[in-house]
């Protein structure tokens, strides 16, 4: 599975692909979110937006694209959006972390600070 940090504007956002085990708890971590019945969305505008998880490889149990922000996460399932809550952003919090290595060092600390 593929992760991308939506941040920029006018040039590619920093991805980094999940390791098999990273991607298998994505998964069972998705799964244990409740439903949001809400009508908030993910965040937009200038700056840190949330992240983006795509399909790449076997371990995605039928999820597509998996959009995370400020405590609302979008799944993309066998086609049908689901609207869970991530509740304390733990999810994008536990995510964002496993690209700790893989991302620039300022990059990292900065959004690090956003989504404590």
């Amino acid at each position: 599975m593929q992760v991308e940090v939506d941040v920029f504007s006018g040039r590619p956002n920093p991805q980094w692909t999940l390791t098999p085990p990273e991607a298998d708890q994505l998964i069972q971590r998705v799964q244990a979110l409740p439903s949001e019945s809400g009508e908030g969305d993910v965040k937009e505008g200038l700056g840190y937006r949330g992240l983006i998880v795509t399909k790449s490889g076997d371990r995605t149990e039928n999820y597509t694209e998996i959009s995370i922000s400020n405590g609302l996460v979008i799944a993309n399932k066998n086609g049908q959006l689901r609207r869970l809550v991530d509740q304390n952003r733990t999810l994008e919090r536990w995510l964002f972390q496993t690209g700790k290595n893989r991302l620039e060092n300022p990059l990292y600390q900065q959004i690090e600070q956003q989504i404590k």
